[in-house]
């Protein structure tokens, strides 16, 4: 296998307004989120092992009632094959 480049993506709404809660202007709404970045997926054998890695990057854009920042997510993934017997 050879591995895989793509888009990421991800949205969150808020439907609903706060309530019960003293929250000054900028914070009382509806939350909206977004995030858009690559993803690399590379397979990697070892001896009596498969393994997958998996990075991620994701830049938050047009957040509203929200903090906004950047991700970096590395994901390992290992398969120990069943022993057949």
């Amino acid at each position: 296998d050879v591995g895989q480049i793509g888009l990421v993506y991800y949205t969150q709404w808020k439907t609903t307004n706060d309530q019960g809660f003293d929250l000054p202007p900028a914070f009382d709404g509806r939350s909206r989120m977004f995030g858009l970045g690559p993803e690399i997926t590379v397979p990697f054998p070892l001896p009596g092992l498969a393994g997958i890695v998996t990075v991620r990057y994701y830049t938050e854009l047009e957040n509203r009632v929200a903090t906004q920042g950047d991700s970096f997510i590395i994901n390992l993934t290992l398969h120990l094959p069943a022993i057949s017997r």
